[in-house]
């Protein structure tokens, strides 16, 4: 059996086909190419025959109806599924997917920050990713030895300070986002912009604050290379944030099974990326510190872990 894996964001759609538990085929078609997700489908079949199909979707998944959050695209799943046959045609949220690869994913995939392993076996485990924005999920292992994927909205909750100069940037965002200040204004590629903006216009050069806005993320990390204090103040105030929002995560849904980090950001960041700061602060929960330190926290590195997630989820609907 063939079954089409496919992984939508809001630049690229990302296709594989899963061949008997193997992946073939990787590839990936920029959106903005095709004017339909059916389009872009059938340019990656080329003609050829899936059975089945697995879906993951940056955007809420609430029905059969499907909008995409950043993409002029939307479709019908049962549609989808008559169009190309698939059977069944499964839709996930991104985050989901990305919960739902966990179990799959192979000790060289993984990079350890901190706690202690083994984990209990029936533990839930917590996912978050900031890329383009955040992404959070959790995951629920379950008696039949399936695993419940539970995604949230988690990068729209409130950002909160841990100390005046956390408190003076959040104020400075929130100044120029008219109010509220979600996580994902400062964990995310954009996020990080942000900070350097922000840290501009706290001392008061408005001029660098308009330039620093257009900056991609990438120019900012380099920046951060050279030598640039602000851009390297960026680099941890968000390894700090990151490291609190991970603990708080934790405690919510208690993810003594662990803490996965995914998202295109903390890995392109690399070694400016501060380890240290970021447990610390994930730990830093007062009395609950007891109950976060054996908690360990997970670097995923593997960029195909949304196939991984799909093809679990498609084994659990797949008697």
């Amino acid at each position: 059996m063939t079954a089409l894996l496919g992984d939508i964001g809001a630049t690229n759609a990302r296709f594989a086909l899963l061949q008997d538990g193997e992946l073939v085929d990787p590839r990936i078609l920029p959106c903005a190419d095709y004017p339909t997700l059916q389009a872009a489908i059938e340019a990656y079949l080329g003609g050829r025959k899936a059975e089945s199909a697995a879906l993951a979707i940056a955007a809420p998944i609430t029905g059969r109806r499907v909008a995409f959050t950043n993409l002029p695209w939307q479709f019908d799943t049962d549609e989808l599924a008559a169009q190309f046959g698939f059977a069944p045609c499964l839709v996930l949220n991104d985050f989901a997917a990305a919960a739902l690869a966990i179990p799959r994913l192979q000790p060289a995939d993984l990079h350890q920050i901190g706690g202690t392993l083994p984990v209990p076996d029936d533990a839930p485990r917590a996912i978050l990713g900031p890329g383009s924005g955040l992404g959070v999920a959790s995951l629920v292992p379950l008696p039949n030895g399936h695993y419940l994927p539970l995604p949230g909205e988690g990068g729209h909750a409130t950002l909160a300070a841990t100390d005046a100069r956390e408190a003076a940037v959040i104020a400075e965002l929130s100044r120029r986002f008219g109010g509220h200040v979600s996580v994902e204004r400062v964990l995310s590629g954009p996020g990080l912009v942000n900070l350097y903006a922000a840290l501009s216009a706290i001392e008061h050069e408005t001029a660098h604050d308009a330039e620093s806005l257009r900056l991609a993320p990438a120019e900012i990390s380099e920046r951060a290379r050279a030598g640039d204090v602000r851009a390297q103040e960026a680099v941890q105030l968000l390894s700090g944030w990151l490291g609190t929002v991970a603990g708080n995560l934790a405690l919510t849904v208690g993810a003594r099974g662990g803490v996965y980090v995914g998202g295109g950001v903390v890995s392109q960041l690399g070694t400016l990326f501060d380890e240290a700061r970021f447990r610390a602060r994930f730990e830093a929960k007062g009395r609950m510190k007891t109950y976060l330190a054996p908690i360990p926290i997970f670097l995923v590195s593997n960029r195909l872990s949304a196939f991984l997630g799909l093809a679990q989820a498609l084994d659990q609907a797949i008697p």
